[in-house]
């Protein structure tokens, strides 16, 4: 089941609270004042289910002027709005004003929805359709003049099926996809008190997912608290997440250390800031004239708060002008680079525009550097995240931390981990951590470095067949010479684990399934590679095997199994594999035998021990016709190996484990 957040707007009167009656059965005017004076006040919030199944919740917001804060807290986060026009009434300022909080928040989807049809006969609803067409033409917002339409009647019923059918439509062609995958957001809206379990926050979830028991971070405050439980359209649920309206209980917290606009988030995932530097669109149909220094009211999220505006480039903006600015704050709030924002007169209340945040963590800027505009202008148009693909592009043997990319590029922490996400997501940079460190790099430069690496293991194979591989150093010094040791064990670790290690950024039909090296301890191979026992290898094999066979219990050397006129490397390679097989057993620095021998030699110590208590050096040399010399280095491999123990006189020995 999908979830959507719907929201109304309109003049006071036209009747939204009466049509979201209709859709849901329910009524949101839930507390006195609002049921005596037959207005919303305060946000009104409900649900029903459409006819695809999908599940709508529903923001009943106050169209009266005097509440227009509170509408403006109920818009955010919205996917679909109503816009709500009564047919006797038609447009009104309130109308008007709420289209344009509408255009500043880039709420793009939506339906017109003429109310009290009932009221009118059919030739005044034929006028009135096409006033408020030409009205919305003259208003110059190509997006409102393009929502579909539809009459309705919430007291009879006339066209509430029609529009619960165009809301299916409408949500199909436009529903935006959710960042669930971000950190969870969660501007708060609604605060209650439940008397002995604490209290209970209300908003729209913008981004992320969240559980009953996780830990999460009220801001600006930056509280810490845990929830107790999560309702979800009046169900406790075992997750909510972006997209959805939840209620999240939490204990300890008190109803008045909080109040509207603050907000829920992951821990230490915002920075509260005082400053911020944001691009303004000033209303086309306001009669004000922003000047630098005003006053204003800014609404952001669910919030407001007073501040103060610094103009960059110009003294002031004119209606439908635009420009950079930054807003001083009266308090602190917790914002993200892209909100967008409302701005109103501060005396009288009126909305003058709004736009969107470039950096929410700015610092005080020369009014005067002409260079401030232009650092703003790469920020709207996301220059800075352009700038950091091309620098990482750029190192292409060096992959970098968040540390080194705040160095160079001067970005603040919070926005390089945002470009980085986004471009992880579109598989433009890998990352790979060792030791709680990360590091960032192109995927192109990544790609190149692997095909490199690649390409020298290949030969390194061809080169050395009957070797496991290359060793760390070997291949540090040939390809990662400028590499920290902690950086290159740290991409080790990633082509070890590729695939397997990727993060839901990428979807499971493109995630690989196999790693791209193999290890064991320092030995570095292609995951694909294996030795192969050819002809040369068997007869290096068997030359050893007989050999040390035609020895009997005689010790030879190393270098006393070499065939003739084999490649003194070669033999070598072949050696480690048959030890690493297990095939020959070293008992003393370079002396060898097979695994064969040596369980003849345990058997015949055995059957001593079944017939004597004691074996002697002198006995271990008639029992396998050696030398003395031999077999004392026999008797030290077998106490190495638990099979024989001292027991007192240096030359003798009794059964491992026999109690003298």
């Amino acid at each position: 089941m999908e979830h959507i957040i719907i929201g109304t707007a309109g003049h006071i009167d036209h009747g939204k609270t009466a049509l979201i009656r209709a859709l849901t059965g329910r009524d949101t005017d839930t507390n006195k004042e609002e049921k005596e004076r037959g207005i919303t006040i305060d946000l009104g919030f409900t649900w029903f289910d459409l006819p695809n199944g999908d599940r709508a919740g529903i923001v009943d917001v106050p169209g009266h002027e005097k509440f227009l804060p509170n509408m403006l807290s109920g818009v955010y986060g919205m996917d679909l709005v109503l816009l709500v026009i009564a047919l006797d009434e038609g447009i009104k300022p309130q109308t008007i004003e709420h289209m344009e909080i509408l255009s500043q928040l880039h709420i793009e989807n939506g339906i017109l929805v003429f109310t009290k049809s009932d009221l009118v006969d059919e030739e005044w609803k034929e006028l009135m359709i096409e006033e408020i067409r030409e009205e919305i033409q003259m208003l110059g917002d190509d997006r409102f003049a393009a929502w579909p339409e539809v009459c309705v009647s919430s007291k009879t019923g006339e066209g509430i099926e029609n529009l619960k059918t165009i809301i299916v439509e409408n949500v199909l062609h436009t529903h935006h996809l959710r960042d669930t995958s971000g950190a969870f957001r969660m501007p708060i809206d609604r605060i209650l008190s439940l008397s002995g379990r604490g209290t209970v926050i209300a908003g729209t979830i913008l981004e992320g997912e969240v559980q009953p028991d996780d830990k999460i971070m009220l801001y600006p405050k930056k509280t810490e608290t845990r929830i107790r439980s999560i309702q979800v359209h009046g169900q406790n649920v075992e997750k909510a997440t972006a997209g959805q309206r939840a209620a999240l209980l939490l204990p300890g917290i008190k109803k008045e250390e909080l109040k509207r606009g603050n907000v829920a988030a992951a821990i230490h995932s915002l920075n509260p800031s005082e400053r911020l530097d944001v691009k303004i669109t000033m209303s086309a149909h306001t009669g004000r004239i922003l000047k630098h220094q005003s006053r204003l009211h800014l609404h952001i999220g669910a919030g407001q708060v007073l501040c103060r505006v610094i103009l960059f480039g110009k003294n002031e903006l004119t209606p439908g002008e635009s420009g950079y600015a930054q807003l001083v704050l009266e308090e602190k709030i917790a914002v993200k680079k892209r909100d967008s924002f409302v701005l109103r007169f501060y005396s009288p209340l009126e909305t003058i525009g709004g736009g969107i945040v470039l950096d929410a963590a700015a610092k005080k800027h020369k009014r005067t550097n002409p260079a401030v505009v232009e650092e703003l202008k790469q920020k709207e148009e996301n220059k800075e995240g352009n700038i950091l693909l091309k620098w990482l592009r750029s190192q292409k043997k060096n992959p970098v931390t968040i540390e080194q990319i705040k160095s160079v590029l001067k970005i603040n922490e919070e926005e390089i981990s945002n470009m980085l996400y986004r471009y992880m997501k579109k598989q433009q940079i890998v990352s790979f951590i060792y030791k709680k460190c990360t590091y960032y790099w192109s995927q192109e430069s990544e790609n190149n470095m692997w095909e490199q690496m690649k390409e020298w293991l290949q030969k390194y194979h061809q080169r050395h067949p009957y070797r496991y591989g290359a060793t760390k150093k070997e291949l540090q010094k040939e390809l990662f010479s400028g590499w920290e040791n902690k950086t290159f064990e740290a991409y080790l670790s990633y082509l070890e684990s590729f695939g397997q290690s990727q993060t839901d950024l990428t979807s499971e039909s493109d995630k690989q399934t196999d790693s791209r090296i193999k290890r064991n301890e320092d030995i570095i191979c292609l995951c694909n590679f294996e030795i192969q026992h050819d002809k040369k290898f068997q007869q290096i094999e068997a030359h050893i095997l007989k050999t040390l066979e035609e020895a009997g219990y005689q010790l030879l050397l190393y270098k006393e199994l070499c065939p003739p006129k084999v490649d003194e490397e070669c033999f070598e390679d072949i050696f480690k594999v048959l030890k690493k097989e297990g095939k020959l057993i070293e008992i003393a620095d370079s002396y060898y035998v097979t695994e064969g021998k040596l369980q003849v030699v345990i058997e015949k110590v055995e059957q001593h021990f079944r017939e004597h208590k004691i074996l002697t050096y002198s006995e271990m040399r008639d029992n396998l016709e050696i030398s003395r010399k031999t077999a004392k280095i026999w008797i030290e491999y077998l106490d190495k190996i638990k099979i024989t123990m001292r027991c007192g006189n240096e030359t003798e020995r009794v059964a491992f484990g026999l109690k003298e």
